[in-house]
């Protein structure tokens, strides 16, 4: 068991680690809030703490998921050209600003929770947190531009044809990566590095002229990076369900009954026409179900991850001596954990409810590639000759050879 002293000085180190502040608790070494510990708790025992050695453990291991799992997202969209899709192109943006959010900030936050000093100098201190804040916004609305996708593809699919296409996908997420760039540019003028008290040790911190605009500037920030999006992507998705809710309707609408009666009274033509859209349109509305779901799940994700971090800034900001005194170091560090487990969760997310990325993860791999391949062709060579025999019973005038060199098959 420790003595007293020495949970205090535990307890200190991991508030001073998980510190309430946005910019500089996540990619410096965690110590902007000098906490005074025996202020606040005096004789009592301070509230529990996270251990040492497990917060490092964690860490480690979702650093391992988040590098190896976004890399396979890159890897897999990189190289199969068939999942290149609008949508695709979006999670491409979101798996590199996550991958770098984990490899500039997390072994920063570690080897500076280890050593309590900032080591990596006033570059670095300046680029850091700078780069943390931009990696958050890309991904932000990187989501909030997904969902305005599938908003028009789904809602407006007439007027939006013409501009939906992966050059229009590019040019957007290009904007939005200039946008955070341009942005968070206070980022980089005010953080400044510190010494400590103790000799040769030092912290990155913000360090603004009137206190007053940093308040204000970290409530816009709040605004731009949480606010706003989330009420953006809860409208989106709303109307996304309800129309995809009206398609299910549409399906099971009495106009199928009288498609029926128009077969038995010998409507060939119409019922024959009805019956090949009908399936379409069933298996279309379906794959649009998989993929909002699947987004959905992300965005919560997302806002579950960081809403807690963000609610603990503002919390600070606006009440620093209430704030310090009700949450304790393991609440603090729950609360940082969470924005890093934020980096690692979107690839599994893919892995678990998308099939495409399943076996693009296992090419990636090289594990059955060959496999994979060679059932493709079979499926999609089954499809053909299925469509063909549906072609010669519809029309059989029809060269069966010549609809079979004119009926393309996509590998």
């Amino acid at each position: 068991m420790c003595d007293n002293g020495t949970t205090l000085n535990v307890t200190k180190s991991l508030i001073q680690m998980c510190n309430l502040t946005l910019h500089n608790d996540t990619c410096t070494n965690g110590t902007d809030v000098d906490v005074d510990v025996d202020h606040h708790y005096g004789s009592r025992a301070p509230p529990p703490a996270m251990d040492v050695r497990l917060s490092l453990v964690l860490y480690s291991v979702i650093f391992l998921l988040a590098v190896v799992g976004n890399i396979l997202v890159i890897v897999t969209l990189a190289q199969n050209k068939r999942m290149r899709t609008v949508t695709n192109i979006f999670l491409l943006s979101l798996s590199v600003s996550d991958l770098i959010f984990a490899l500039f900030c997390m072994p920063i936050t570690i080897v500076g929770a280890i050593l309590q000093n900032f080591i990596f100098g006033e570059g670095f201190c300046r680029i850091l947190p700078y780069i943390q804040v931009v990696a958050v916004f890309v991904s932000v609305w990187t989501m909030v531009s997904l969902s305005m996708e599938r908003y028009f593809a789904i809602c407006r699919p007439l007027t939006s044809r013409g501009w939906q296409t992966k050059a229009h996908a590019y040019k957007l997420i290009g904007a939005v990566w200039l946008t955070g760039f341009i942005l968070f540019i206070p980022t980089v003028v005010f953080t400044k590095l510190t010494p400590l008290s103790k000799p040769h040790t030092y912290k990155c911190r913000d360090e603004w002229p009137d206190p007053r605009a940093y308040k204000a500037y970290t409530t816009c920030l709040f605004s731009i990076l949480m606010v706003i999006p989330l009420l953006v992507m809860v409208v989106a998705y709303s109307l996304i369900i309800v129309e995809l809710w009206r398609g299910m309707q549409n399906e099971h609408s009495p106009t199928d009954k009288n498609n029926s009666r128009g077969k038995s009274n010998g409507d060939s033509s119409s019922s024959k026409n009805r019956t090949h859209s009908h399936p379409r349109s069933t298996s279309s509305n379906v794959a649009k179900r998989r993929v909002v779901k699947m987004l959905i799940v992300i965005v919560l994700l997302f806002f579950v991850c960081w809403m807690p971090s963000w609610c603990l800034n503002m919390w600070y900001f606006y009440d620093s001596e209430s704030a310090l005194t009700s949450v304790s170091a393991l609440d603090a560090a729950v609360v940082k954990l969470l924005t890093y487990i934020s980096s690692c969760v979107n690839p599994i997310t893919y892995c678990f409810m998308n099939k495409k990325f399943r076996q693009g993860f296992l090419e990636a791999f090289g594990c059955c590639g060959k496999t994979t391949e060679a059932a493709g062709v079979g499926t999609y060579s089954a499809v053909g000759s299925t469509r063909l025999r549906s072609t010669v019973r519809n029309f059989p005038n029809v060269n069966l050879r010549h609809a079979a060199k004119s009926t393309p098959v996509h590998l």
